[in-house]
């Protein structure tokens, strides 16, 4: 086979039937030219440096994301512990009230809501503890079928339901209980990337779990299901 017959799939064919060719032969690493994404002609082994100059930025990054985001989970975590602490003490008259204001303390957001169905608040009292209406139940029907949480960008109609007439960027819904049984318990933010769709929630979700706990020591006997 003469040169001009050799064609660039033969090349590498034969390099990748031969990869110690260049261990090998060594000097022509050297010798090889690549193009660069800018059109610059460079040697082989500097355009390898590059790339893997290039990988190691970008598994930086990710292992900084990684750190950053262990970081405030273990915030997180932290702040429901010691949430949880404080509302040891509580009396069960008052501790859905306490449990609202400490969401305040704990995880602030712009907006809060605690819905819950008639006849599970009692005695309690807060301005973002609000009861189940028609209109809330007709919006978020969907918790009779899933019961991951609704985030991101809700419709209008969902977030007049919950916030009123409020300037909202994004919003997590969250049901307490199976099929919202107990109830929803709701944040939102001017911010359109604080809530984010599919964003881990897994903090919020204890939250429910709590709530969960403290309506079916409390409410034993009910048949509420606010949802239906």
């Amino acid at each position: 086979m003469s040169e001009s017959e050799i064609k660039a799939t033969d090349i590498k064919a034969y390099l990748e039937s031969h990869p110690e060719f260049f261990a090998e032969h060594p000097q022509l690493l050297n010798q090889l030219k690549v193009t660069s994404p800018k059109g610059q002609l460079t040697n082989l082994t500097t355009h390898q440096l590059r790339i893997l100059q290039d990988k190691n930025q970008v598994l930086n990054k990710q292992l900084n994301q990684l750190i950053r985001n262990a970081q405030q989970s273990e915030s997180l975590m932290n702040r429901l512990v010691d949430m949880l602490t404080d509302l040891t003490g509580v009396s069960a008259a008052h501790y859905l009230t306490a449990f609202v204001e400490q969401l305040h303390e704990r995880f602030p957001s712009e907006h809060t809501r605690l819905v819950l169905p008639e006849g599970l608040a009692g005695d309690n009292r807060h301005d973002d503890l609000i009861m189940m209406t028609a209109a809330i139940r007709q919006q978020f029907s969907l918790f009779q079928m899933k019961t991951e949480p609704l985030a991101g960008r809700l419709k209008s109609e969902q977030l007049n339901s919950l916030f009123g007439e409020q300037q909202i960027g994004s919003a997590i819904v969250l049901p307490i209980g199976n099929q919202a049984e107990f109830g929803l318990l709701a944040f939102a933010s001017q911010e359109e990337d604080k809530f984010p769709p599919n964003a881990s929630s897994d903090i919020l979700q204890k939250l429910t779990g709590v709530l969960c706990h403290y309506f079916q020591q409390t409410h034993s006997g009910d048949e509420t299901q606010v949802m239906s």
